[in-house]
């Protein structure tokens, strides 16, 4: 029995990248530029984005039948019996044993840990998730107590009539829940599934709106066993790989499964909106190429961590008065959780393992070099915000980031172009941009306003000088700034250009802008503007 988490990296999305030298290395979504959607995720891209959310996993490897495991997720870290939240839930196909829905649905709120596990292991789960609520201090007098248990079934991997999970397990997934980074993949309840007849498992992933919009945080953790037509990011995997359903008349099964999905947000929803919210995540499961099959339990929850809506004593004791979002404030929010259930789909996929299990049989973990090759070599078709392909760009109607040290205005997103992207830098009087390099771009900058020093090197820099009409080629991998030691403004035209095809790990200039917020200590929403 494990319970251990699956090593992240220290990039601003923890997940280890892709080794190329490795031949079956998994890494998360984005390490291979899959980054669907327009909203930019929290600093974990994780549904523990979400301040107070905390997940824990226990995974049982045990012999050669045993591959089944637990997965606990809990809204906050008080008493939540007493301090309960608003949640709500929705079903796409109800072939599943979801615990506690009714009582979730009539009166709209949470009071446990939401335990995810195996099929027939949910009664264990909610005799522990009960245990451990009537345990809590506070709760002496309590008689009724609604626990959250939900499932899918792993009985292609697993000896599910074993019945291995016990309810101590589940307690020690409960007791082991943690804020932070989660593992992902082939752990905890992802342990047994499948999902598009590839190892499926756990993922997770988040998303932040603007400050303009509230700076509300949406993370979502799914249970991947599901099948259909494998789709990431448009592109026909499923197809491609030769393994889907419906191919060559293939038996039901393989669009057979279910999928559970858990949705959190710090934005103050009702309980009414959080159902809406819970809704819009099939959507995102669509996306991927979900059947929504006549077998599969498909079933989100949705809850709000917000101290606003969240429904105390005192408030559940007499007429309360509660400040939460209006109807059309959500709207933002649906997108979040749309985008963010599609990510945590393609994690689960990414980060799990090949695994043999139940008499043998064996499971292969989605092959991730053909997509990763297949999303680097495709041209932006489409503009990130819609549209149709653009060929012309605006230097004036752009996004600006106004770092403490300089401001660089996109002018054309490396997720618009194959190896390229363009900006316009502005420098006021004195500024600078740190002395720093780019060990895998070349940089091209034209030089439009104002006169400056060119460094390169480090101690014993080299100097130029540099003025409007000059052309300056920075080679990879090259220290090197551009000091503004005059009294008027300078404007250059930076072109970065990468090698082969633009970063896997950062597909996006807000990706990479974000991690450098998070190293330098500076605040992303200040950073970023708009014109």
């Amino acid at each position: 029995m494990t319970g251990s988490c699956v090593p992240l990296g220290g990039n601003p999305y923890p997940a280890p990248a892709c080794d190329q030298q490795m031949p079956g290395a998994r890494c998360r979504a984005r390490s291979l530029g899959i980054a669907p959607g327009v909203l930019p995720p929290g600093p974990l891209n994780a549904i523990t984005d979400v301040a107070g959310v905390k997940v824990g996993h226990v995974t049982l490897i045990e012999g050669t039948d045993v591959r089944t495991g637990v997965t606990a997720i809990l809204p906050h870290g008080d008493n939540l019996f007493q301090d309960k939240v608003p949640a709500g839930f929705a079903v796409a196909n109800g072939f599943g044993k979801l615990v506690g829905s009714t009582q979730l649905a009539e009166l709209g709120e949470i009071e446990t840990p939401i335990v995810l596990t195996n099929t027939l292991a949910v009664p264990a789960a909610a005799e522990a998730v009960i245990a451990w609520t009537l345990s809590q201090p506070g709760n002496e007098k309590v008689v009724s107590v609604n626990p959250i248990a939900g499932e899918t079934n792993d009985s292609r991997l697993n000896d599910i009539r074993r019945r291995s999970v016990t309810p101590e397990i589940v307690l020690q997934a409960i007791v082991n829940s943690h804020a932070g980074e989660v593992a992902e993949g082939t752990t905890g309840a992802g342990t047994g599934t499948v999902a598009f007849g590839w190892k499926g498992g756990i993922g997770t992933s988040s998303r932040r709106l603007p400050a303009a919009l509230g700076s509300y945080t949406v993370g979502v953790l799914v249970q991947a066993n599901f099948g259909g037509v494998l789709q990431v990011m448009g592109l026909p995997v499923g197809q491609a790989l030769g393994r889907y359903y419906l191919r060559d008349a293939v038996s039901e099964r393989d669009a057979g499964g279910s999928i559970m999905i858990v949705a959190a947000t710090d934005a103050p929803l009702s309980d009414r909106n959080l159902t809406r919210l819970a809704r819009r995540a099939f959507a995102g499961l669509a996306r991927t190429g979900a059947s929504f099959s006549d077998g599969s339990g498909d079933y989100a929850i949705a809850f709000s961590t917000a101290e606003a809506v969240r429904r105390t004593p005192l408030r559940r004791s007499k007429p309360a008065t509660v400040t939460e979002l209006p109807n059309p404030l959500v709207s933002p929010l649906f997108e979040a959780v749309i985008e963010a259930t599609e990510e945590a789909i393609y994690n689960a996929l990414c980060m799990a393992t090949t695994l043999t299990g139940y008499r043998g049989a064996t499971i292969e973990a989605l092959p991730l070099e053909p997509i990763a090759e297949s999303i680097a070599q495709r041209p932006a078709q489409m503009h990130p915000q819609g549209g149709k392909m653009r060929y012309v760009f605006s230097t004036t109607n752009t996004t600006r980031y106004r770092f403490p040290t300089h401001v660089n205005d996109l002018v054309l997103d490396r997720s618009e172009a194959t190896v390229t992207e363009v900006f316009i830098v502005v420098l006021d009087p004195g500024e600078a941009p740190p002395l720093h390099r780019h060990p895998d771009t070349e940089q091209i900058f034209y030089m439009l306003e104002g006169e400056a020093e060119l460094r390169i090197g480090a101690d014993t820099a080299e100097r130029f000088r540099v003025k409007p009409g000059d052309v300056v080629r920075i080679p990879p991998d090259t220290l090197h700034m551009i000091v503004n030691d005059g009294a008027t403004p300078v404007r250059y035209l930076s072109i970065d250009a990468f090698p082969g095809h633009r970063p896997l790990d950062e597909p996006t200039w807000d990706d990479h802008v974000r991690g450098n917020c998070a190293a330098n200590g500076w605040d992303y929403d200040s950073v970023r503007q708009s014109r």
